[in-house]
């Protein structure tokens, strides 16, 4: 009959190498992170719309009214700069 041993490695091995994993592996999560991260999105306020546009506060409700889509925080309606910016060069504003 033949014996067989079979050696475990102990806790300070098997922390050795979780630790030499991740050294290895961190470098390439944080680029992948930081690839996958949407880019921040920036919101006008109405008053910034009004201003950056020079249109009216009434103008400015059509046109949300209208189609130009917007959030809503508490009694703020905010507007995403990209969407507004697309929308009005659509409609010809400066």
């Amino acid at each position: 009959m033949r014996n067989i041993t079979i050696n475990f490695p102990d806790k300070e091995e098997i922390n050795l190498l979780i630790r030499n994993a991740l050294i290895e592996l961190l470098p390439d999560i944080a680029k992948r992170s930081e690839q996958q991260s949407p880019p921040a999105v920036q919101y006008l306020t109405r008053s910034e719309v009004i201003l950056k546009y020079k249109i009216s506060m009434v103008t400015l409700h059509t046109h949300t009214v209208n189609g130009l889509p917007s959030i809503k925080v508490g009694r703020r309606r905010l507007y995403d700069a990209t969407v507004v910016e697309n929308y009005f060069s659509k409609k010809k504003f400066k």
